[in-house]
Order: C-alpha cells, then structure tokens, then sequence
C-alpha cells in the first residue's frame, strides 16, 4: 500500500464534530496531476454516518497513531460515491477492507460526479493503492 507523508503543517486536527461523529481533522493529499486536495479525517467507522454525501474516499491507516511513527496514512482504497453512507455499509457488508486495520476515512465531498471521477483517476494514478487493484473486478459496484 501505498504511504503518504503529510506534512506538519499540512496535518491541521480540529475540535469540530462532523453528522454527530468526531471529526479527527485534514489532510492534504496531493494526484498524479500535482493537484492539492484537503480531505476531512474521519475514524473509518464513521462512514455509514455519512448518508447523502457525494465524496471521493480513502480507505487508510494513520501511521501518526503507531508508535514511533511520524504523520502519514497508508493509504488502501481510494473510491467515488454519490452517497457515502451506502457504500460504506456496502464495503462492510462485502467484507472488502477485513483484515486490514484501516483505522480513518478519508473524505472529500465533491457534490458533481465528473469531478469525482477525475479527482478518484488522479489520486489512484499517484498512490496506486494495492486494494484497487485486487478489487478491479468489482469496479462495476465500487462507483456509483
């Protein structure tokens, strides 16, 4: 998988709440393109909580919370949806992360699919996160 070094500057934790859940904080992560993108840091079961939300996603482990590690995420899936809420139970559901300790979700809301589509190709294309491959075959449901 994937790791990605986030600056200490560009880890920015915040006291807000986000739906009712804890909002960890932002991360900035950059595409393939060099383009910026400020994600919203979620614990990874936050996910279904997040019914409605158009985003792009990432799957990951924050490597800032292992001991001895400095600030980054291993990053494992990144996906599009146009409601958070459902993909996550359906990934939960499938049983497609079991097994691979992802302790934070990643969020971008992104509200028009063109965009999300872009933004998704760009962030695979640079980190090329290995659970992207090895559930190619379930791309026809992975996106909505």
């Amino acid at each position: 998988m994937a790791l990605v070094h986030a600056l200490l500057g560009q880890w920015m934790p915040t006291l807000g709440a986000s739906l009712g859940r804890r909002k960890v904080g932002k991360v900035i992560l950059h595409g393939q393109s060099r383009r910026a993108y400020a994600f919203e840091v979620h614990h990874a079961q936050a996910g279904d909580g997040l019914s409605d939300v158009p985003a792009v996603y990432i799957y990951a482990r924050n490597q800032a919370l292992a001991a001895g590690s400095g600030p980054g995420f291993t990053i494992g899936f990144i996906g599009r949806t146009d409601n958070m809420g459902q993909r996550a139970g359906e990934h939960e559901r499938l049983g497609h992360f079991a097994g691979h300790a992802f302790d934070s979700l990643l969020i971008l809301r992104v509200e028009h699919e063109p965009i999300r589509i872009d933004v998704e190709r760009d962030l695979i294309e640079h980190h090329r996160p290995a659970l992207n491959e090895l559930l190619r075959g379930y791309q026809g449901n992975v996106h909505s």
